[in-house]
Order: structure tokens, then C-alpha cells, then sequence
């Protein structure tokens, strides 16, 4: 089995989140276990990059590159970044906003955030991985500094199977 990578640039804007979901959907297909997962984080993702961070403002971008094989995909989001520091808190139960590390958290493999002075980088693993030789070349997060968040069980941005030590 074969892993296969695609990815797309799109606009900073509000309607582009409803495209990033329709992508993630399309390249994954009707038949992959993990589609609706995939789909609902990269809303909140896609979300995120629009609100909260530089891709959100006039003339802003950001990248989906979407990787994975039949039973595992790996979607990135790469945004303009921002000067403040993503929070990584509980939302009280009657906040109507800051629940995305929690859903993140509770249906996500694993995933973790890389910051440069680019931009950050979102990413999040969904599925079951399988041998790391059948799956797509992960190399966009070395030598950067790497922060992980949420329950990651010890998954490494750059070793998609999902069980690693964390850096």
C-alpha cells in the first residue's frame, strides 16, 4: 500500500473553510474509516488559521496538504502565524468558543503545533497507522522547533505512525 499526498493553497477567508472540509473529504474518499474525523478537525483547524492568525487578513493564505493511506491520514495546515501564543486551555461549559484543543484531544491519533517565523504549522493524525515504509515522505517539520500538544501518546510530527517518542 502507498501513501499519496495533496495539498492546496487557499484564501484566508471565511468560505474557504467550507473548501478545506470538501478537499479533506475528496481526497480521502466515501470509503476511508477516518473521513468524518478528518473532516470535523479540519474545520476547527481551518477555522483557527482564519481567526487567529495572520492568514485571516486581507490578501492572507494558508495550506492544506493532506497525506494518508487507506486506513491513516495526516492533515496539515500551514497559516501566516500570529504574535500570540496558541492557548492550550479548557473552555468553560458555557463558553461558546475555545473548544478546539478539546475536540482536537478526543478525536485525534495524535497531533501538535510547529512555530517559525513563517508561520505555524497545525497537524493532526487520524486512523490506524500502518508500517512507516508504506506511507508518504513527512519531512516538512524537521529542524524546526516542535511543541506537541494535546494526549499526542508520543506521536512525532515527522514519524507519522503515530507511537514514537516525543522530541
Amino acid at each position: 500500500m502507498s501513501g499519496q499526498v495533496r495539498s492546496v493553497r487557499l484564501d484566508g477567508t471565511p468560505d474557504q473553510v467550507r473548501v478545506a472540509r470538501r478537499f479533506v473529504a475528496d481526497t480521502l474518499g466515501e470509503q476511508h474509516k477516518s473521513r468524518g474525523d478528518a473532516v470535523l478537525l479540519v474545520s476547527e483547524t481551518a477555522t483557527n488559521a482564519v481567526e487567529h492568525t495572520g492568514s485571516g487578513d486581507s490578501g492572507g493564505h494558508f495550506i492544506l496538504t493532506v497525506r494518508h493511506t487507506e486506513t491513516w491520514a495526516r492533515v496539515t495546515i500551514v497559516d501566516e502565524g500570529s504574535d500570540n501564543t496558541p492557548c492550550f486551555c479548557r473552555a468553560s461549559a458555557d463558553a461558546t468558543q475555545g473548544r478546539g484543543t478539546e475536540i482536537l484531544d478526543g478525536y485525534a491519533l495524535c497531533w501538535g503545533i510547529t512555530r517559525s517565523p513563517d508561520g505555524t504549522r497545525v497537524w493532526f493524525d487520524v486512523g490506524h497507522p500502518v508500517l512507516s515504509s508504506a506511507l508518504p515522505d513527512d519531512t516538512e517539520g524537521r529542524g524546526l522547533e516542535v511543541e506537541l500538544a494535546g494526549d499526542t501518546g508520543g506521536c512525532r510530527p515527522e514519524l507519522p505512525q503515530g507511537h514514537g517518542t516525543a522530541a
